[in-house]
């Protein structure tokens, strides 16, 4: 199971919701939600309105979604939700200033997983040494990257700031904002925002 992969994230998720979530998004489903424009609209909602256990919780569902439609989907389309369920999952835990967490589930995807994205061989030379850890394998144009990569310089943020929370130093002034600090009437705008971009953007792709 996917979640096996991601750790500590996932044992706050009672595993009896499993069957629960599967019977009631069908794969079409599934399918809508993480599919452009959907899932940016999703992860904007999460971010905007600060409802980051909330977004933890339902990209952990999702996940396991995956794991029963993984044999109804072609190889590249599952491998590129299980990127973005990932990728969401640790944007959560970092909103969330689970420093801890977020290092621990970061290191169990690195080491059970091999999504790649690709770079053209020349990549070495403007990433230097920081990309050569993520090479999964090369070809003489391409280099294929680990796709945790692109979030890379994240990680070595919040290792700086477990660090100094280790150390004793004071760390408020690293903290995300808290939900709690935005009126209703803050998240009805910021809601509305975004259902309008998302509403453009549907008719534009038409």
């Amino acid at each position: 199971m996917s979640e096996d992969v991601i750790g500590p994230a996932a044992d706050r998720l009672p595993a009896s919701l499993s069957q629960e979530v599967v019977r009631r998004l069908t794969l079409q489903r599934f399918r809508e939600v993480l599919s452009y424009p959907s899932w940016n609209y999703v992860r904007q909602s999460v971010i905007s309105t600060r409802s980051y256990q909330a977004g933890l919780d339902a990209a952990l569902m999702l996940l396991r979604a995956a794991d029963t439609y993984k044999p109804m989907l072609p190889g590249k389309e599952h491998g590129r939700y299980m990127q973005d369920l990932f990728h969401f999952i640790l944007t959560c835990l970092d909103k969330l200033d689970r420093w801890d967490e977020y290092l621990e589930t970061w290191e169990k995807i690195r080491r059970n997983t091999t999504y790649s994205m690709t770079y053209t061989s020349t990549s070495r030379q403007v990433h230097g040494a920081r990309i050569e850890p993520f090479i999964l394998s090369e070809d003489a144009r391409t280099l294929y990257v680990h796709f945790l990569y692109f979030g890379s310089h994240r990680k070595s943020l919040i290792e700086r700031k477990l660090e100094r929370r280790r150390s004793g130093r004071k760390v408020g002034n690293l903290l995300h904002a808290r939900p709690d600090e935005l009126t209703v009437q803050d998240v009805d705008i910021r809601l509305e925002w975004l259902r309008k971009c998302y509403e453009a953007n549907r008719h534009r792709d038409a």
